[in-house]
């Protein structure tokens, strides 16, 4: 009985090591391999190597672990069906133990700046009082966040229900 566990869990401890396991954290670089000592740094190389794995090696699970940190992405991360593994052998995608990863769309503003007193149109008792930064070109975004709680955006018109907002009377 004793050679049938022994055996069992070595042939179980050899299965285990020939998956693939991937790393990303924040800091990493997806011109790095991919360890836990030189993570990539984005889902979508990380999948990629992941592609690569399956194609050397189909039939074996494999893994990305994400280490601690906030992950801006940029655009949706696709994963495919292809990109799955196989009944006891799957596509795991964890955090390292201990690790808090976040994987945002937000895209952080910076430069904030006050108005300059002689702003077009601000108020003299708002003068002082208003924070402006540079944003892209026909960038739209519908929240705002500071120090994780949501601020209020500049409208129109000073109600949220939008039967009261002003009506196109024509276009063109």
């Amino acid at each position: 009985m004793l050679k049938t566990v022994t055996g069992f869990f070595f042939a179980a401890l050899a299965a285990h090591a020939s998956a693939a396991e991937f790393h990303i954290a924040p800091n990493g670089s997806d011109t790095n391999p991919g360890t836990a000592a030189k993570p990539f740094a984005t889902l979508e190389r990380a999948r990629d190597a992941i592609r690569a794995s399956k194609a050397a090696h189909p039939g074996e699970g494999n893994s990305i672990l994400l280490h601690g940190g906030e992950y801006h992405l940029k655009k949706p991360v696709v994963f495919t069906p292809a990109d799955s593994g196989q009944p006891g052998k799957p596509l795991v995608i964890t955090a390292v133990p201990g690790a808090q990863p976040v994987l945002t769309s937000a895209t952080p503003i910076t430069g904030w700046k006050l108005a300059a007193a002689a702003t077009p149109a601000l108020a003299s008792e708002a003068q002082g009082k208003v924070w402006v930064a540079d944003i892209p070109k026909g960038w739209r975004f519908h929240f705002l966040y500071a120090d994780g709680k949501g601020m209020p955006v500049a409208r129109m018109n000073k109600s949220d229900n939008f039967h009261d907002w002003p009506k196109v009377a024509s276009i063109g």
